[in-house]
């Protein structure tokens, strides 16, 4: 696989409102295939003039973050601090088991394959590789959450697969399979509740022998 760099960002609006500065990271590769019998090592260069504390989160059902920091599945996260022209890396493979059903509650994930997201901003923490402050669900979240004076970045971008085996290929169909189950039992229930509060409404309304006391 013939890697190539990048200093570009996919850029999306945060929960604070701020919307991001230039992306300045720049990644080994910009080709995020996982082989399923190997690792996907991605290198990460700080080219900013300041330190840079670094979130590399990664949604996935399917694949792992290496060492990760922090999970709330299908959420991992890897945290480090960058000195300017510093170079960190971090690896993607294939997670060793999975979760039997699949659970969706805190889980948005149309595919199971997910996205991988990095983002930073400046800093001054020291070097090294730090837990950050963490948020109320549970991950970690940049210091750009709480001050929103600081300069920041993202880089999102989709995982994939490569040469799936029939072992993963069963468990994407299973998880597509359980997702849609789930929808359906939700929709399910929002409708026979809205329903329950019409018939209700109309029961209400149908005459002085209908009324509830």
């Amino acid at each position: 696989m013939q890697n190539s760099k990048t200093t570009s960002s996919e850029s999306s609006e945060r929960h604070h409102n701020k919307k991001p500065d230039a992306f300045k990271l720049e990644l080994s590769t910009t080709v995020f295939v996982v082989p399923t019998k190997g690792t996907l090592h991605i290198e990460v260069k700080n080219i900013a003039k300041k330190v840079q504390e670094v979130l590399i989160t990664l949604e996935s059902a399917i694949f792992t973050i290496q060492n990760f920091q922090k999970e709330v599945y299908p959420t991992q996260q890897v945290s480090m601090i960058l000195n300017p022209m510093e170079t960190k890396s971090f690896t993607i493979s294939v997670r060793d088991h999975f979760p039997e059903p699949f659970t969706f509650e805190k889980n948005q994930l149309k595919n199971p394959e997910g996205e991988l997201t990095i983002s930073h901003c400046d800093t001054t923490k020291k070097t090294g590789k730090v837990e950050l402050d963490v948020g109320e669900n549970g991950l970690m979240i940049l210091g750009v959450e709480k001050n929103e004076k600081l300069r920041w970045g993202m880089f999102s971008h989709n995982i994939m697969m490569d040469n799936a085996t029939r072992e993963l290929k069963e468990q994407k169909e299973r998880y597509l399979r359980e997702r849609k189950e789930f929808e359906d039992r939700k929709s399910g229930k929002s409708s026979k509740e809205s329903g329950s509060e019409k018939e209700k409404d109309v029961f209400e309304c149908c005459g002085i022998s209908c009324v509830i006391a």
